[in-house]
């Protein structure tokens, strides 16, 4: 009988735990893909998904793939819209007329009452330039009148007398009063001139804001 030699028994194979162990030890990272400096140029346009680079220099820019749509032109001011208005303007230069036709009317009124008056004050007797009357002048009514006293006193003797100094007293009453008369009349006449012409100006007014009304109205009607 052939002898076999002793086999060894199985003894359980223990697998190396350094490449494990070195495998845990070491950091796991993700693969990076290379980088890239980005650099802008001047003029660089983006155009759909990705950059134009232009010439160096200047900053980069940006087109939108439309232009956007122009802003509205701003309203135009009432101001404005009457200055363009035709029959608003015709109406005003009408009213301008009208009222410049009316005040050279009244200054011309004005002077030629004035003118009179003074002329009428001369003719009485009364000196302007001296706020007195003239005894003198026989051309006016008081110089006449005086004159005309002063003779018959003095043809009888009695220039000296209370008599004489209360007759010449009565003279100048007289006159005086029909001065205040006169300039009494004359403001009343400068009086209504002036109202009438501030009349005038604030109807001018008025008309010219109705034609206002009237001229946005129609603006607004045209909308």
């Amino acid at each position: 009988m052939a002898l076999r030699p002793p086999t060894r028994p199985d003894i359980p194979r223990v697998r190396s735990t350094k490449l494990a162990d070195r495998a845990k030890a070491a950091p796991v990272t993700a693969p990076t893909a290379p980088v890239t400096e980005q650099t802008w140029g001047g003029g660089g346009d983006y155009s759909g998904g990705g950059f134009v680079g232009g010439g160096g220099g200047g900053g980069g820019s940006f087109s939108a793939a439309s232009a956007p749509a122009p802003a509205p032109a701003p309203a135009m001011s009432d101001d404005d819209w009457l200055g363009s208005d035709s029959g608003y303007l015709a109406t005003i230069a009408a009213l301008n007329s009208k009222l410049k036709g009316f005040e050279t009317e009244t200054e011309a009124k004005k002077s030629k009452g004035v003118q009179d008056f003074d002329t009428s004050l001369s003719r009485l007797g009364w000196l302007k330039d001296k706020n007195d009357w003239s005894n003198e002048d026989r051309t006016t009514a008081f110089g006449n009148s005086f004159q005309s006293l002063l003779g018959d006193f003095a043809s009888r003797g009695l220039l000296q007398s209370s008599l004489y100094d209360q007759a010449n007293t009565d003279l100048t009453s007289e006159f005086n009063r029909q001065k205040t008369d006169m300039d009494s009349n004359q403001k009343s006449f400068l009086d209504e001139i002036a109202r009438a012409l501030s009349q005038t100006k604030t109807e001018t007014t008025q008309s010219k804001d109705q034609a206002r009304l009237e001229a946005l109205a129609r603006r607004a009607a045209s909308v």
